[in-house]
């Protein structure tokens, strides 16, 4: 038969017997070689675990795994090759010429035999890898390892390394050893928490003087002193360790315990140094005795008694303190700006515009007030208001103003613009301390 093109067969994934297609020709059906790939090893089938079909020569054919061997190798990978037997069958039989060609074919056959031999021994990339199966020029002394994208093999330690490597690793399998053989003693030492006395060592070794266990029966930790007296208490030195009945009394120095908390003289004033309840919950703001006055009258706000430089009682002066700043009356008008003077003495922490009406407008009596804070509103209607300070002034920006019908316009309605009825509206800034 005439030979075509060779078509590789692909990586199976085991599932069953088969038939595995083997898409090109062969000339015998047992001059193929099957291996299975788990993880990275690769195992031979023997011919006792896989035929061939249909009989060679055969254009295309079929493997198939005994159930057996269907059964181990499930899921894995399955790798089929042609091992063609590599044989030359022509002989010359008329002349010196054919005799010649047939040395030539044979010499051509022994080759190729040649060349089989040494691919068994060679680097063999598994099928549908693509990596550079070219290796880097040989040094002395040095090894190849799989470059770390996995594409083909780069230079790896030296000999030196890697038996500098191994020591390492030797040194460090005894240091493991030796820490592992603390780790016992000390579990053989300490044998952490138990309900009654251990009579043996956490390794079933015999108890020597020095274990210690922490009974959790009664909660207290115990020592092995010895055959004669056995498990004891471990106990502390009364006259080295606070005990807690002692509620602090047995301090050695209390001064220096004192400094070394940073308690000062708080700690050894009189109570009556302090200010009082009827003074002041705190001493930053406890109010000082006045002379001629009771403690009553003292901090009584609203004494006639109680009179300070001004004249006013304390809740007046409260009260003057806390009173905002309002601005004289501003007329409405579509586009406003100006600056007034708070006199408050610090920069305000808050302020708003309040509208007052003095003429009957939108559903609004004489005096009834709408209160508006800073921002700008963007909906259903265009309208705005600034208010910048700082502390000495108080800069008004407004651009319309619009408000809800008082009695129609809850929960919706036609917004009304004030602004625009300067008429009925005053208006006034309020800033606080």
């Amino acid at each position: 038969m005439t030979t075509e093109a060779y078509s590789v067969p692909p990586v199976y994934t085991i599932a069953g017997i088969g038939p595995y297609a083997i898409p090109h020709e062969y000339q015998d059906e047992r001059e193929f070689a099957a291996s299975v790939v788990a993880g990275a090893a690769y195992i031979d089938l023997t011919n006792d675990d896989f035929n061939v079909t249909p009989a060679g020569p055969a254009s295309a054919g079929n493997l198939f795994l005994t159930a057996p061997a269907a059964l181990l190798h499930a899921g894995s990978w399955l790798v089929i090759r042609r091992r063609t037997n590599v044989e030359q069958g022509w002989q010359g039989m008329f002349g010196a010429r054919e005799k010649g060609l047939e040395v030539q074919l044979d010499r051509l056959t022994q080759a190729l035999q040649e060349q089989a031999d040494l691919a068994k021994s060679s680097i063999v990339r598994a099928r549908g890898e693509t990596w550079t199966v070219e290796l880097p020029p040989l040094q002395s002394g040095r090894s190849l390892i799989a470059r770390q994208d996995g594409d083909g093999f780069e230079y790896g330690p030296n000999a030196a390394e890697i038996a500098g490597a191994a020591d390492q690793a030797a040194l460090a399998r005894g240091a493991a050893d030796e820490a592992q053989d603390v780790f016992n003693n000390l579990l053989d030492t300490y044998m952490g928490g138990r309900p009654v006395d251990p009579v043996a060592n956490a390794s079933g070794g015999a108890l020597v003087p020095g274990n210690l266990y922490f009974n959790t029966n009664v909660s207290e930790m115990r020592v092995w002193s010895g055959p004669v007296l056995g498990w004891i208490v471990v106990q502390s030195d009364a006259a080295t360790f606070m005990q807690r009945g002692q509620n602090l009394a047995d301090l050695v120095n209390a001064a220096t315990a004192r400094t070394n908390l940073g308690l000062g003289t708080a700690a050894t004033t009189a109570a009556a140094a302090y200010a009082t309840a009827l003074q002041g919950a705190k001493a930053d703001t406890a109010l000082q005795s006045v002379p001629g006055l009771t403690p009553a009258q003292a901090v009584d706000p609203n004494s006639t008694v109680n009179r300070g430089v001004s004249g006013q009682t304390l809740a007046q002066a409260i009260a003057a303190y806390t009173a905002p700043f309002t601005t004289t009356d501003i007329i409405p008008a579509q586009e406003y700006r100006g600056t007034f003077a708070h006199g408050l003495g610090v920069r305000p922490t808050r302020m708003l515009l309040t509208a007052r009406c003095i003429v009957p407008h939108a559903g609004y009596a004489i005096d009834d007030k709408v209160h508006f804070s800073p921002g700008i509103y963007d909906g259903a209607t265009a309208q705005g208001l600034n208010l910048a300070e700082d502390a000495t002034d108080i800069t008004v920006g407004i651009y319309r103003l619009y408000v809800r019908h008082k009695t129609t316009g809850i929960g919706g309605g036609a917004w009304v613009e004030i602004t625009a009825v300067p008429a009925s509206w005053r208006l006034n800034v309020l800033a606080w301390r």
